[in-house]
């Protein structure tokens, strides 16, 4: 995979899922919004950034792919498993494990079956993006 030599790349970062919510923080000013990145997502960010560099996973990833997620949550609190997804995307993309989220072709994201323990991490898995899923609509 571009400057890798292995068609799977499978890492856990240590950090807590982060939701979107704590991620982005917005301002109004008048009538204009202002959207910025909050102190949690900052800290986030900089721990993804912090894992890769000592991993030496900045691989920059250029190729078409197919990302797995599994979310392992630090408790047994309801949460969205779409929420976390914007701030690691964006986060591996700072920290240059992949050039740009828009090589993803797909996304799959699982909440991880096993018991909830702190402080939470999150598995990524990368591959090579190959075929595109088979999927039948109907309603097409």
């Amino acid at each position: 995979m571009s400057n890798y030599d292995t068609t799977e790349i499978n890492f856990t970062l240590p950090v807590k899922p982060i939701s979107v919510n704590s991620y982005y923080g917005h301002i109004t000013r008048g009538k204009t919004v202002i959207k910025y990145i909050k102190t949690a997502g900052k800290d986030f960010k900089r721990s993804v950034k912090d894992f890769v560099l000592q991993n030496k996973l900045d691989l920059q990833i250029n190729i078409p792919i197919t990302v797995h997620v599994i979310l392992h949550f630090p408790t047994n609190h309801r949460t969205d498993i779409d929420n976390p997804q914007k701030a690691l995307l964006d986060s591996l993309v700072e920290a240059r494990v992949i050039d740009d989220d828009s090589l993803i072709n797909e996304l799959h994201i699982y909440r991880s079956p096993k018991p909830p323990e702190k402080p939470g991490s999150i598995q990524v898995i990368i591959e090579e993006y190959d075929q595109p899923v088979q999927l039948e609509f109907p309603f097409i």
